[in-house]
């Protein structure tokens, strides 16, 4: 009967446990449907982005600034219970660091704050709770600081750690260098007035702003896919293991009834027989 109670117990445990992960498995795909919307939007635009830009870099020759620092963008979740999501693009964003050289870190997401603060990594800002409602003109103001730190020559290069929605199923965590732009193999034969030196900073904000933007929205997309997954699988083991306990507790219960006919067996056989020796006596 002990042992029967415990099953029951963990029984009505995982099932409570199943419907929160259902729960959270429905709303994250009803924000993947949402996220994926945006990040689709989002793409097209990145890549015109960063031809434009890499034209653009192409026809200067050259835009690195020597001696100055690394900016690392690194855009991981506010929240957990997204399977390897948050410790993938952390693992990478860290690996970056330990490359060596002076290194500056701006996370996006309070996953990504946690993580730094707890490695006392100092960053001179951070956004968390910013992707599921960043908007252009946010992004573009996020950028401003690092824009003016490479402008002025104290930061060399600016990159974003994100993770990329492969497909439903699979999240590549990616690192993409944003500034310098990465040159074309070929250079288009394109002319520039008044020259691609005022273009190129011309247009600098509004590619920075908007490569950042896409990297949010890509990483929202990806966590939810994430979520949704984790969470599916979670359901499905609960209920394996629901089935596991349920026949479990069906064969203790069959044994305990067992035994309990077996004990009323004897004890009708014992008094029958008690009854019969003294009828004959």
């Amino acid at each position: 009967m002990a042992n029967m109670k415990e099953i029951r117990r963990r029984i009505r445990s995982i099932e409570s446990t199943r419907q929160i992960t259902r729960a959270m498995e429905l709303i994250a795909s009803s924000r993947l449907r949402r996220a994926r919307t945006r990040a689709e939007q989002a793409r097209p635009c990145m890549d015109a982005l960063q031809q434009s830009a890499g034209r653009l870099l192409a026809a200067l020759g050259s835009a690195n600034r020597p001696g100055g620092k690394r900016l690392l963008w690194v855009i991981a979740g506010d929240r957990g219970l997204a399977g390897g999501y948050n410790a993938g693009v952390l693992r990478l964003a860290q690996a970056q660091l330990d490359d060596g050289g002076p290194a500056e870190v701006v996370p996006i997401g309070r996953k990504a704050q946690e993580y730094f603060a707890r490695h006392g990594v100092q960053s001179p800002a951070a956004y968390p709770g910013v992707a599921d409602r960043l908007t252009v003109g946010e992004a573009y103001a996020m950028a401003q600081p690092a824009l003016a730190g490479y402008r002025a020559g104290e930061i060399g290069e600016i990159s974003v750690c994100y993770t990329a929605l492969v497909s439903p199923l699979v999240q590549q965590p990616r690192i993409l260098r944003l500034l310098p732009t990465p040159q074309p193999s070929r250079p288009a034969d394109v002319q520039y007035d008044p020259s691609a030196e005022h273009v190129y900073e011309a247009v600098l904000e509004t590619y920075l702003g908007g490569m950042l933007y896409g990297a949010v929205v890509e990483s929202y997309a990806a966590e939810q896919s994430a979520r949704r997954l984790a969470m599916e699988t979670a359901s499905d083991n609960a209920g394996e293991l629901l089935e596991t306990l349920r026949l479990s507790y069906n064969r203790a219960r069959q044994s305990a009834i067992t035994q309990e006919i077996t004990e009323i067996s004897a004890g009708s056989g014992a008094v029958g027989g008690t009854k019969s020796r003294g009828f004959l006596q």
